[in-house]
């Protein structure tokens, strides 16, 4: 059953941040239930994230009698070939990506690397939404700009940004 290109049934690992949806309002937790119908979705949980992928703290567990390795993290190192050429030499036989599931109760913050992100908009539109962000009304001004900066960059420059987070995560 293990040739390297079956498609197995996941368990998802969930997050249970403040700011999800709380119990089956959440799209998340009824799909991490609908995996397992021994699980019980808990009325005033926040299900905020469902995360598919090898992450150490949310490592997807395979759910097949047939497959040796339990963990989809375990399964790609045992079966690398399944990332392709590129991707294996790219990020070192790891899965380069983090797949999630977002149900938001609360609203969230931008989540970024503030030097990357200073880097692809400018210094000018970091300081207008950093200065934006206790007022609500001049935030939509400032996000606008922020990605009219990031969509004026060049490919190049994103490609930069993008091996330098490569090279930091290896």
């Amino acid at each position: 059953m293990e040739s390297g290109m079956d498609v197995f049934l996941l368990s998802c690992a969930i997050q249970d941040y403040a700011w999800g949806k709380l119990g089956s309002s959440s799209e998340v937790a009824r799909l991490w239930a609908s995996g397992d119908p021994k699980r019980q979705i808990e009325p005033t949980k926040p299900y905020a994230e469902l995360w598919m992928g090898t992450h150490p703290k949310g490592d997807a567990v395979i759910q097949h009698s047939g497959v040796a390795h339990k963990s989809l993290g375990q399964w790609i190192a045992a079966h690398p070939d399944c990332l392709g050429t590129k991707v294996r030499e790219a990020f070192n036989n790891q899965l380069p990506f983090l797949f999630k599931v977002l149900s938001v109760r609360l609203a969230l913050s931008v989540q970024a690397h503030p030097d990357k992100f200073r880097a692809l908009i400018g210094q000018d539109a970091a300081e207008q939404l950093e200065a934006s962000a206790a007022d609500l009304s001049k935030d939509v001004e400032a996000l606008k700009r922020c990605f009219t900066c990031m969509m004026q960059r060049s490919k190049e420059e994103y490609a930069e940004q993008l091996k330098l987070l490569v090279q930091r995560k290896n």
